[in-house]
């Protein structure tokens, strides 16, 4: 999205130039998850401060006419929802435009946790094709889902990841006397994902006991239960603080295993 400043206002002879009104845009997110943060609410924040936008955020269920009327731009993220496709409907019969954004394959969500059977509803993947089909644009992080989102709308953009350098400032990096090594997932226990490097770890971690320690975050994946020298920390909501920490912490590793398909 690229939207214009408001323009002051100034006297030219004797005609006032008024500025222009902010674009508003209505987020409609399932959650305030990180992809939802990361993507939208912070980039958008920084627009709104510098009074280029206004931007408001709601649920699919809370989403009333009035948002919709209020909109000149609808972005969806993530969306999969029956409520989100009639939102979506009620933005094309007024004329607003669309953006569905999404950071993820939710076509393919690999494993049998409750997230990818939830996603892999047929129901939910009927909304997803139609959410993508009939949005004005897409826009995906990735090449390889690019062409997997473009088989459903000629209309889709690449946009580049980012990360806000900015929350480092001024952050104090602790000294470690061993290997630490990050698994920064929030599936808990029933992350499967773990059980591709299990084995590794666990060899290294008895080979030098004293020497590593394996790090994740709000619980245990089942595959981890059990292994010496595991440390669970706390879970954090605020990501902005979860990045601090993790930073903080000076970690040697991070891992972000993925299914070779």
């Amino acid at each position: 999205l690229r939207f214009r400043r408001d323009l002051d206002g100034y006297r030219a002879g004797a005609i006032m130039i008024m500025p222009e009104r902010r674009k508003r845009v209505l987020v409609v997110a399932p959650a305030p998850i990180v992809s939802v943060i990361l993507l939208l609410i912070k980039p958008l924040s920084v627009l709104q401060r510098e009074g280029a936008i206004e931007a408001r955020y709601v649920l699919p269920r809370g989403c009333s006419k009035h948002d919709v009327e209020w909109a000149d731009v609808v972005v969806f993220c993530r969306a999969t929802d029956i409520f989100e496709f009639r939102i979506l409907q009620r933005a094309r019969s007024l004329g607003k435009p669309v953006i569905y954004d999404t950071d993820d394959n939710l076509f393919d969500v690999p494993g049998d946790s409750a997230v990818a059977r939830y996603h892999r509803d047929p129901l939910r993947q009927k909304i997803l094709r139609l959410l993508h089909a009939e949005a004005d644009l897409v826009h995906v992080y990735n090449r390889e889902f690019e062409s997997i989102a473009r088989k459903l709308n000629p209309n889709v953009k690449h946009m580049p990841q980012a990360f806000d350098f900015s929350l480092l400032n001024s952050v104090n990096v602790q000294k470690r006397n061993n290997i630490a090594v990050a698994f920064p997932t929030s599936r808990g226990g029933s992350d499967q994902l773990s059980l591709m490097f299990r084995d590794a770890v666990e060899a290294v971690i008895r080979e030098r006991p004293g020497n590593f320690t394996l790090h994740v975050w709000g619980g245990a994946p089942k595959p981890l239960q059990g292994l010496p020298n595991l440390v669970v920390e706390p879970f954090e909501p605020d990501y902005n603080g979860f990045i601090r920490r993790l930073y903080s912490s000076c970690f040697a590793i991070g891992l972000a295993p993925l299914v070779d398909d």
